[in-house]
Order: structure tokens, then sequence, then C-alpha cells
């Protein structure tokens, strides 16, 4: 639960509609791969996918999340661009997108394509969660929280977003408010050791 984009590349809850017995085996190799952190096996198999059902834009986005885990944007954006031109209505693509061009610091093209997510799911917690980061990213923190306070609107159990509250809070000196966000992520998730830090040094700093 960092700070950081989400690059969407598990595909365990997607529906395949058009895969064969033996697509489906690659799938579940490829996740099985994602899930040991092997990108570059998981790449491998997606692409094998692709080979026998060329319009499995899922597998097309995974590849493109996996590349953006990398660090690599240009197989990010161009892997999630054809994704979307197989799906142009498929949201998860577009939130890769805009991961790409975040990657090479163009928050302004990363927020067009993070809105036309929006646009296609309008209560799902990722596009503002990703235009959050992209603004803290760029120096903009009030304007962030804004957004990490609409996707946690969305979804009240969506950690990253109450994280990446607490982090943005406590840079603006607002540990009152940092305090409160970063125990919703403890309630939700009692082990994360990224939040158990971090309420430390906000504790200490409420007792100053």
């Amino acid at each position: 639960m960092k700070k950081t984009f989400y690059f969407l590349f598990l595909i365990c809850q997607l529906t395949y509609s058009q895969d064969t017995p033996k697509t489906n085996e690659l799938i579940k190799q490829a996740l099985v791969y994602e899930q040991n952190g092997d990108v570059q096996n998981a790449i491998i198999t997606h692409k094998k996918t692709l080979q026998i059902n060329p319009k499995s834009f899922q597998s097309a986005n995974s590849i493109a999340g996996l590349y953006g885990q990398l660090g690599d944007s240009e197989n990010e954006i161009s892997w999630a661009e054809q994704a979307i031109k197989i799906n142009p209505k498929y949201y998860l693509a577009y939130i890769n997108l805009g991961n790409g061009y975040a990657l090479k610091s163009n928050f302004a093209k990363a927020k067009e394509y993070y809105k036309m997510a929006d646009k296609l799911e309008p209560s799902n917690p990722l596009a503002p969660y990703s235009i959050g980061v992209a603004e803290e990213s760029n120096g903009n923190i009030k304007s962030a929280i804004s957004y990490y306070e609409q996707s946690v609107s969305r979804d009240n159990t969506f950690e990253n977003g109450y994280f990446n509250l607490a982090a943005a809070y406590a840079n603006i000196k607002d540990f009152k408010n940092s305090d409160k966000n970063i125990k919703k992520v403890l309630q939700l998730n009692p082990n994360a050791s990224d939040a158990q830090e971090m309420q430390k040094h906000i504790t200490k700093e409420l007792l100053k």
C-alpha cells in the first residue's frame, strides 16, 4: 500500500468467454507467475495466450501492467493501447495507459486517460485514486487529497486510498486527519506493516 500507481495485471476475477481449455490453462500459469513475482514468464505466457486468442484484451492489458511493474513505460503504453483497440470500453486498460504516461512524468496525459476510465466506470475508486497519485507526484498535495477522498467515498474498503490520505495529510502536518485515515487502514488490515509504521510516526507527532 505505497503511494504508487496500480499496475493492473492480475486477471483472476475476469471472465474469458472466448477462451479454450488451452488458453485457460495458460492464463492459470500466468497468474501463478504473477503471484510468485516472476514477471518475465508471466509476460511470455500472456503472449502465448494472445497467439491463440488475439482478441484477449485482458491478456494484452495484463502484459501492459506487468511492463509497468518493470518500469517500462513504452511497452506499458503500447500494450494498453492494444487492449483498448480490441475493446475500447475496457476500463482497466485506460488506467494502465495513464500509468504508462505517469511513468514518463507526463501527468497531464496520464490524467486524460484516467478521466476516460472514470467515464466508463464512475463508481470505481481507481480513477480518482490514480489522479490523486499523479497530482501528488506533481506536488499538488491538496488536490491529491481531494481525489483520494473521492476514491474512499466510492469504496469504503479501499485501503490504498486511506493509506495515501494518511500520508498526504501527514505531509501537510494535518496529523489529526492523518491519524483518522491510518486507523481506517488498520481496521481493514490489522497486519499492514507499512500502516503500522506510519501510525507510530503520526502518534509521535500528535504527542508533541
